[in-house]
């Protein structure tokens, strides 16, 4: 597994963040490979000692050695997150 994290405060009571993760797994008995590519991307509102909103995007991209159960998706989240 590879994985890469950049996070960067733009102003106070905003920062951003970027992951990137590469995953290649070999399974010998099945004679079976996959690998997947995730990104995601933050965006947290808020200062540190207050309630925050965090706004996230994924994309997930696994190929496997079986065309048919190739997978690729989206996800936008939104979250909460403090003491209220």
């Amino acid at each position: 597994v590879n994985a890469t994290t950049l996070a960067a405060r733009i102003m106070p009571g905003v920062a951003a963040g970027l992951s990137y993760t590469f995953a290649d797994s070999e399974y010998v008995y099945y004679i079976y490979n996959r690998k997947r590519r995730s990104l995601s991307a933050k965006l947290v509102l808020g200062a540190d000692d207050k309630p925050k909103l965090e706004i996230e995007y994924a994309r997930i991209v696994q190929s496997e050695s079986d065309a048919d159960a190739n997978y690729k998706a989206n996800t936008i989240s939104a979250r909460l997150n403090g003491t209220f």
